[in-house]
């Protein structure tokens, strides 16, 4: 089981479950939206990973460009602070650390397609945008689990 996380100002979280056949991954449980200013949900995730239930994070990068940093003046980088409080609540319980970069998840921009993927009801429940990229990340890292299987399926074979 993995966490899927959309890091910023509100955070967007999920939890997935891939499997090797299905053109989704599972949704387990919901997924929420999380506010910066409102830390303690951070502890909550430290209590989760120390619960063993999960084995990955998948995080949204971050990256500054040179066409954006005129409107980052002055910003608290808070989106940095978020992915640097998960990744080290993680690596404290020995999870692996996935990112992707947000061009990744261009592939699931359209609503119609994650509903088809994942049902109209989970794309209901989505109660933000950030929920919604969760899904979208979640999506491209499946793509990316699968896509590793198959090469390793590949290797296998030719070994064999």
């Amino acid at each position: 089981m993995y966490l899927v996380v959309d890091p910023g100002e509100s955070t967007g979280l999920g939890t997935f479950k891939s499997w090797p056949r299905r053109q989704a991954p599972e949704v387990v449980g919901t997924t929420r939206t999380c506010r910066h200013e409102d830390r303690r949900w951070l502890l909550v995730l430290d209590d989760l990973f120390a619960q063993g239930k999960y084995d990955s994070v998948v995080i949204e990068s971050f990256h500054l460009f040179a066409h954006k940093a005129q409107a980052q003046i002055g910003s608290e980088f808070i989106t940095i602070e978020i992915i640097g409080a998960i990744k080290y609540i993680a690596l404290r319980h020995h999870l692996t650390v996935y990112t992707l970069m947000p061009a990744q998840k261009k592939p699931f921009e359209s609503l119609q397609l994650l509903n088809h993927l994942y049902g109209p009801t989970t794309i209901q429940m989505c109660n933000s945008e950030h929920e919604r990229d969760v899904l979208r990340l979640a999506m491209a890292f499946h793509m990316r689990v699968l896509k590793d299987l198959k090469r390793k399926e590949t290797a296998n074979a030719y070994i064999a």
